[in-house]
């Protein structure tokens, strides 16, 4: 490298080691080793493919992984979850060649290599797969996104970047989860635009006015949010305020009764609540009501499961040209919905908090016509949502408040895996 401001991975590791931000890696060389074998095999190829791999580090390797719980900053009446679920290997040396083979097998959503020391060298330890709706807990996750591209994150907060020999800010200020979870101009509109949905999800709930006991939406739009990612074909997901006055045009319209609050949300809200109430009520030494309590638990992971699977099923629409249209109350509408676009594109600024506060103004035309799409739709849809992913960018929110106010947009960050 001839430019004397280019470095290497480990080197520009090294200086944000000791400039102190962010939780310090450990000391020594295994991160410098890691972080180079994952540069170099990122530039390799397997099966005609870049081989761009993910690796979560634990000093204390599978063991220590399988204790390893959410490091989630919402309250709750039950214990952080585990956060991984392992499959171990017999050691193998970690060399660029031996992580190279080994990427196509966590080529999978929520899926990363287990490296760790062993005998005082880093070995290839197994395969993890982080559970659903947890951060992944308190340890390092490394990621090659692009050829030579390198990306650090711990508890779900990318903490480290680097890209063309040198080390980045992180790109992405606000999370999903947090953006859907927290008190903000998203969140509010969202349950505006499902008032109807929460009432009725509330009602349902024994603990209404307990803040751990989410209304349910917020998770249900960040589960189908993830799908569209996890498809990698880019989508956007459009999400009316109110009835449209005409019916859109679509090039797959859905049957009337589709729902995302069909009777099996409600059906599941029951069944959490229901376990959740028998777990709180149970006395210490109380064993009477264990076979109801189990009952109800399986009931409640039954409806679960059947949720996640509407959802999965809906969010693969999105990998399909054009929008996935979703109307109030999260109504399914119809895939495949071409948003009608003016020749000058909105004006968007980018929003500084989860507020709303605009910003400088977003140059929305440097990307491509999903871009233009969604910034058209929250334009002419005051109140709406818009969430889009290009095929090989981050994940974007466009809202326009009200009339008056411009659209906004957030920039958000995803976990890596």
């Amino acid at each position: 490298m001839s430019d004397p401001t280019l470095k290497y991975p480990r080197d520009a590791l090294e200086d944000w080691r000791q400039e102190g931000r962010g939780p310090p890696p450990p000391e020594g060389g295994h991160f410098g080793d890691l972080i180079d074998t994952l540069f170099f095999a990122s530039l390799a190829r397997e099966e005609g493919h870049p081989a761009l791999a993910r690796i979560v580090y634990h000093e204390d390797g599978v063991q220590g992984l399988e204790r390893t719980r959410e490091q989630a900053d919402f309250h709750s009446p039950q214990e952080p979850a585990l956060a991984w679920t392992v499959i171990p290997f017999h050691p193998i040396l970690l060399t660029v060649d031996a992580l190279v083979k080994l990427t196509p097998a966590a080529d999978v959503e929520r899926t990363a290599i287990i490296v760790g020391p062993h005998n005082d060298q880093l070995h290839i330890l197994g395969l993890a797969r982080r559970s659903k709706s947890t951060d992944g807990g308190n340890v390092w996750v490394f990621s090659a996104p692009e050829p030579g591209f390198i990306v650090l994150h711990r508890a779900g907060e990318e903490v480290f970047r680097y890209e063309r020999g040198k080390r980045l800010s992180p790109k992405q200020k606000f999370s999903l989860w947090e953006i859907l979870h927290t008190d903000g101009l998203v969140r509010k509109t969202l349950e505006t635009v499902c008032q109807n949905l929460v009432r009725t999800l509330t009602e349902a709930s024994s603990f209404p006015n307990f803040p751990w006991m989410d209304s349910g939406v917020s998770p249900l739009l960040f589960d189908l949010i993830n799908t569209m990612v996890s498809t990698r074909h880019g989508g956007l997901i459009a999400i009316l305020a109110k009835e449209p006055s005409t019916a859109p045009k679509l090039s797959y319209s859905l049957s009337p009764h589709l729902s995302l609050h069909s009777e099996l949300f409600r059906q599941a809200k029951r069944a959490q609540t229901r376990a959740v109430d028998l777990a709180l009520n149970r006395l210490p030494d109380d064993h009477s009501n264990h076979e109801e309590e189990m009952a109800a638990d399986e009931e409640a992971r039954t409806a679960k499961e059947a949720l996640d699977s509407l959802i999965a099923n809906i969010g693969q629409l999105t990998a399909l040209d054009n929008a996935l249209l979703l109307g109030p109350d999260l109504k399914v509408i119809g895939a495949g919905y071409a948003v009608p676009t003016e020749a000058d594109t909105p004006t968007v600024h980018v929003a500084q908090d989860l507020q709303g506060t605009p910003g400088g103004e977003y140059h929305i035309n440097q990307h491509g016509s999903r871009h233009r799409a969604a910034a058209s739709f929250a334009f002419k849809n005051p109140g709406g949502l818009v969430f889009l992913v290009s095929h090989d960018g981050p994940l974007r929110c466009l809202i326009r408040p009200s009339e008056e106010k411009p659209v906004l947009l957030w920039n958000l960050r995803l976990f890596e895996i």
